[in-house]
């Protein structure tokens, strides 16, 4: 009734080769994911993947050990290249020196 027996639901020959590709590609995605997985770099505590990325986008940056000039000194530079006139100099460093 249904032909020689092999046509089944899948179309017979044509269905068995699809399911093997499928199958061929899951294992080769399967592969691929596991060697990006561990090529990623570690981070210090030895801790690899994605977790150290995730880290570091996810962290601020860290200062340096050098800071840089300080916020009253910026403000007197800024006067004295001409940028700000003397009430907002005086009225700036009020608001940095507080109440």
């Amino acid at each position: 009734m249904w032909g020689n027996g092999y046509g089944g639901m899948m179309g017979g020959g044509a269905g068995m080769v699809l399911l093997w590709v499928l199958v061929i590609a899951g294992v080769a995605a399967l592969i691929f994911a596991v060697v990006q997985l561990a090529g990623q770099p570690r981070d210090r505590n030895g801790r690899d993947g994605v977790r150290a990325q995730v880290r570091e986008v996810a962290e601020p940056p860290r200062r340096s050990a050098q800071p840089g000039p300080s916020p009253r000194l910026i403000l007197e530079q800024r006067f004295a290249r001409g940028e700000i006139d003397a009430e907002e100099f005086t009225e700036r460093l009020r608001v940095l020196e507080g109440p």
